[in-house]
């Protein structure tokens, strides 16, 4: 006798990503990498397999029904990353699961959401091999089940080399002057280009360090 095949569970799927400030030296020589911005966007799985529907109960978040996205700032906010973290665990109705997507998240991302979690007295569960954590599982009484993962664990490839490979129809991933990011700043509506350095051009391979220079000079 056949089984009958498993009935499709319905997901809530995020992706999420962090800008980090480097303005804090913690020991000589040694930068605390701080969230200074958050960006958030979900849907689920009925939404991307018939389309999305606007009055999509798994979709809808509590404060915000009509938005599938959001980002936190020092622009706006003290603490991105708490308040970030916070959402997550309290927007969603609890029939779902969300998972949460962060490409290299295992290695960066994931850790600075582990420290909230404990900071909040949660006890997330972890499958990680050594300091790389492939999946965060925590859950708030009467909210979604939520798991943090990594996407480059399914797309091995830097996201500069999504468009390429996939052949996307998005815009190219911009360079970002990671030591620009500084709450200092953050009201700054300079009409030029940061300075060169702030771009960290030293770090870039040859290749990267050759679009860089036509991008910053033409």
């Amino acid at each position: 006798m056949l089984k009958s095949p498993k009935k499709k569970v319905d997901t809530r799927i995020a992706v999420y990503d962090f800008e980090t400030t480097q303005e804090t030296e913690m020991n000589p020589g040694i930068l605390e990498h701080q969230v200074a911005f958050v960006s958030l966007r979900w849907t689920c799985t009925n939404c991307e397999d018939h389309g999305t529907d606007p009055a999509c109960e798994i979709c809808t978040s509590k404060n915000s029904p009509l938005n599938r996205t959001k980002s936190w700032s020092w622009y706006n906010c003290d603490d991105p990353l708490t308040d970030f973290v916070y959402f997550v665990l309290t927007e969603f109705e609890p029939k779902h699961e969300t998972i949460l997507w962060a490409h290299n998240g295992g290695r960066f991302d994931s850790h600075f959401v582990m420290q909230i979690l404990y900071r909040m007295k949660l006890q997330p569960q972890l499958v990680m091999t050594g300091l790389k954590i492939y999946d965060i599982s925590v859950k708030m009484k009467g909210h979604s089940q939520l798991h943090f993962r990594d996407s480059y664990l399914v797309l091995q490839t830097p996201l500069e080399s999504l468009k390429k490979t996939f052949n996307l129809d998005v815009e190219e991933k911009m360079f970002f002057p990671y030591l620009f990011c500084r709450r200092e700043n953050m009201h700054n509506n300079s009409l030029v280009l940061p300075p060169l350095e702030d771009y960290i051009p030293s770090s870039m391979k040859l290749e990267k360090h050759a679009k860089f220079m036509v991008f910053y000079f033409v």
